[in-house]
């Protein structure tokens, strides 16, 4: 009796084990996982947009939308969302996004000030993409080189 009450524990720990989803939608590629600021520059002085008390921020990759956050301390986060597509070595980030209680771009689908994000749509082009790094530039309106470097943290 407890050799075959062993054998149906072992036999539900692998059927859990085997069944369940570490990707929701699937590995998307090189992309998937998160990311943490390690870097911004503007123009070629570092900068920094980060709000007051704000440790570091984070960009997190999974199926089509990516979460932008900010973390405080460990119990005390701020994040928006948008979705994303990558076509040609570009990022296009999509905050034209609503639920039924917010506007679209506004709360949590809000460009990341931190990451000196405005407008519904903004495109990056990617500079440096590895298993460890993420690298990134744009150019606003007024002619400044946006430069972005990130560290994948999983």
């Amino acid at each position: 009796m407890k050799v075959k009450s062993l054998t149906g524990l072992i036999a539900v720990i692998l059927c859990i084990i085997t069944a369940s989803c570490t990707q929701n939608n699937g590995h998307i590629g090189k992309y998937f996982g998160a990311w943490t600021l390690r870097s911004l520059t503007v123009d070629g002085t570092e900068e920094s947009f980060m709000p007051e008390g704000a440790r570091y921020g984070t960009l997190s990759f999974q199926g089509a939308v990516v979460r932008f956050q900010v973390v405080y301390t460990a119990d005390e986060i701020s994040e928006t969302y948008a979705t994303w597509s990558d076509t040609d070595n570009e990022l296009h980030f999509d905050f034209n996004n609503s639920n039924d209680e917010t506007p679209p771009g506004t709360s949590v689908y809000a460009p990341p000030a931190w990451l000196g994000f405005s407008g519904m749509n903004v495109t990056v082009k990617v500079t440096r993409l590895d298993s460890s790094h993420l690298d990134f530039e744009r150019t606003d309106a007024e002619g400044h080189l946006w430069r972005y470097a990130f560290e994948r943290t999983w």
